[in-house]
């Protein structure tokens, strides 16, 4: 028994390894796009260029905020579709769930966006955003507070997407079954609806990915 312990504690050992480097590679990859523009503008010390970062900055938290408000509707009226029954209550933990987010993410960008515009009317206000965004107030390391703060809107409004998705999910394959008899219909839907979604699933993660690995060259 010992000697099989033994055996088995470096191939443990190994597979924590791999996981690890799995996950720094995934970590690396997923913040690099917020970090490296980041980056950028704290080896430059040049205003321009984080000027430049706070104005697109400004720009992708108006959108995020918008899509984030049409969605709100969307789950808002997904609670009044007739055909979801009032027991379904996994699909409407999703949904209330994904609300959540939703109004999460609507709450984070317009608070980040009044942040930044405030920042304007501040005398020296690029040097002191560049200081805010450095890893213990010097050098150029990125804070890593700052990355997964100017995360939150998109991190928020992409939960509440997927829930929503989820939520459909468990309400097409629940309504498959009444009264323990196969509903023939309901199945082919749900049928449908799983192929579809796994489809648009597998391109939207490669789309992901793709624009994360973007970010490697640069």
């Amino acid at each position: 028994m010992n000697g099989q312990y033994r055996q088995g504690m470096p191939r443990m050992s190994t597979i924590y390894q791999r996981l690890m480097e799995v996950w720094k590679y995934l970590k690396l990859m997923f913040t690099y796009s917020t970090s490296g523009p980041i980056r950028a503008f704290l080896q430059s010390e040049n205003n321009e260029n984080t000027e430049v970062w706070r104005d697109a900055k400004l720009q992708e938290l108006g959108y995020v905020g918008i899509t984030s408000a049409i969605l709100a509707s969307l789950f808002a009226s997904a609670f009044t579709w007739s055909f979801v029954p009032t027991d379904a209550y996994a699909t409407h933990g999703c949904w209330y769930a994904g609300l959540m987010f939703i109004l999460a993410s609507i709450a984070t960008a317009t608070q980040q966006a009044i942040t930044l515009y405030r920042f304007k009317a501040v005398g020296d206000n690029l040097e002191h955003l560049r200081n805010l965004h450095r890893k213990r107030g010097e050098g150029t390391d990125v804070s890593s507070l700052s990355v997964y703060v100017w995360q939150l809107p998109v991190m928020f409004l992409r939960f509440g997407v997927y829930l929503f998705i989820l939520g459909m999910l468990l309400f097409l394959w629940g309504a498959v079954r009444v009264d323990h008899d196969v509903v023939l219909p309901n199945l082919r839907t749900a049928i449908a609806f799983t192929v579809i979604l796994v489809f648009v699933g597998t391109n939207h993660f490669i789309s992901v990915y793709l624009c994360y690995v973007l970010w490697e060259g640069t």
